[in-house]
């Protein structure tokens, strides 16, 4: 889908892939090496850009050897680690890639009246208005533009809409709310149920400049700067 999505590659169809690559000389060489022969399908694209994106495992930032024990956070990094679960950054970016667990789906109130439905343009459900996908914040530090539109240039803007931008919109991910105001209770299952989110308050994560300030640099622990040097990675061009 996003190879095939105009607005993301400039391109309309899987067709126009193969054509693309075919043309390409450097391929002559590579599709042999790799397949036997210089033929050039889907399947063959599909599998080298498998193989090529599963390689790319980061797992050797600062964080991860914190938690192995062969480094330690400055105090302005274990401050910023505090913030990150007083501020609730964690109940959305879990676990060990901070992204939810690969599978979230959140509104995180960045419109008042969204242009962009989210996932709502795939179910139709209005519940499902301006949800996106959680993303890792593994290498956030290099990541930017941030958000599904990239509105936000650096990460002192992202801070800035959590500590007090949110918009009250009615399908604001329940854990931005304020949940001391009851009002919900769980279902058998387990699930947090909700019934008047709508007149739910918007929870209070405002930030202090220094509290920002500590957060990224904690972020900054998620760089993992062997990945990003490492020359199999390099532009081969």
């Amino acid at each position: 889908m996003p190879i095939t999505n105009h607005i993301e590659m400039g391109i309309n169809s899987l067709d126009q892939v193969v054509q693309k690559v075919s043309l390409a000389p450097y391929y002559e060489e590579l599709f042999p090496q790799a397949d036997g022969d210089q033929q050039v399908n889907e399947e063959r694209i599909a599998d080298a850009l498998s193989i090529f994106l599963r390689s790319l495992s980061s797992h050797r930032a600062k964080w991860d050897k914190v938690q192995e024990g062969v480094m330690t956070f400055t105090a302005l990094e274990l401050e910023g680690a505090q913030v990150f679960q007083t501020k609730r950054c964690g109940s959305c970016h879990g676990g060990s890639n901070f992204d939810g667990w690969g599978n979230e789906m959140a509104a995180i109130g960045l419109d008042e009246a969204p242009q962009d439905l989210g996932l709502a343009e795939w179910t139709g459900l209005d519940h499902d208005i301006a949800k996106f996908k959680v993303p890792s914040l593994r290498n956030v530090e290099l990541t930017g533009p941030y958000m599904h539109d990239g509105r936000f240039d650096n990460l002192e803007d992202v801070l800035d809409h959590y500590s007090n931008c949110i918009k009250p919109v009615e399908n604001l991910d329940w854990r931005l709310l304020n949940l001391n105001q009851g009002g919900f209770f769980f279902d058998d299952f387990g699930n947090l149920v909700i019934p008047d989110i709508g007149e739910m308050e918007v929870a209070d994560l405002s930030m202090t400049a220094s509290e920002k300030e500590a957060l990224i640099a904690f972020l900054m622990t998620l760089t993992d700067y062997e990945l990003v040097n490492d020359p199999r990675f390099k532009d081969p061009f």
